[in-house]
């Protein structure tokens, strides 16, 4: 981070999951039957938004089918978010909405190529997010900052309404810096939606690693352990979208 789109041209294969969002948030090695050592990247960024939500609300895949879900922000994470959507919860569409336009356009023209079957719907304005249909899953993806650029508030304006809307979901933020309680996050569980913060996510990601990396998975009593322990982290402020 902030090269997951950029580190995939400095490896010698990818993997199809990492070619398809066009990020790499992991390098494995891999033996050659010439003894060559290969660099391999690939994305468990998916995998961890996939495996974060099946294991706090195993029915919340069969649930979010034919129903809209909703992507936070324009980088390599939300790239996966789409692709992490798209390919198990089977969304009707996904909504996109970042600080920056030309992010959006780029991820959209990605999977145009992609995905071609892909729907993806940017919502650039208020008018809009008052229009639409709550989604039934978000997948935040942006750093916890208070919003300071017009991008920015244009963003957390559009967030506001979506999480104020009648229907509740399941609100998943990627970031856990400074506190995985994020503005975001506790925005979304006062007015009543249910929330998965992003280091329980980052525990996902790191047993997808291990997988990849020692070839062998972890205890699962080390796992929850390791869920236990980054929870225990200080509350950041609130400041209500």
């Amino acid at each position: 981070m902030p090269n997951k789109v950029t580190f995939g041209k400095a490896l010698d294969d990818l993997t199809e999951d990492a070619r398809i969002i066009g990020a790499v948030n992991t390098s494995f090695v891999r033996v050659a039957p010439d003894g060559r050592r290969i660099h391999i990247g690939t994305n468990t960024d998916c995998v961890g938004i996939r495996d974060a939500i099946l294991n706090q609300h195993p029915s919340g895949m069969p649930a979010a089918h034919g129903k809209a879900a909703m992507v936070i922000g324009g980088g390599g994470a939300a790239r996966s978010a789409v692709y992490a959507l798209w390919k198990w919860f089977k969304p009707s569409e996904i909504y996109i909405t970042n600080r920056l336009e030309s992010e959006v356009d780029d991820i959209m023209n990605h999977f145009k190529t992609a995905i071609p079957n892909i729907r993806i719907r940017h919502i650039d304005s208020t008018d809009t997010a008052n229009q639409i249909k709550a989604p039934h899953i978000i997948v935040g993806t942006i750093p916890d900052h208070a919003p300071a650029q017009p991008g920015e508030i244009l963003c957390a304006r559009i967030c506001g309404i979506i999480l104020r809307k009648p229907e509740k979901g399941l609100l998943v933020d990627m970031c856990y810096m400074p506190s995985p309680q994020t503005n975001l996050i506790k925005t979304a569980q006062y007015y009543g939606w249910k929330t998965i913060i992003g280091t329980d996510v980052l525990v996902r990601v790191c047993v997808a690693q291990q997988f990849l990396w020692a070839e062998e998975g972890p205890d699962e009593r080390d796992v929850k352990q390791a869920l236990a322990a980054v929870r225990q982290q200080p509350e950041a402020k609130i400041a209500r979208l």
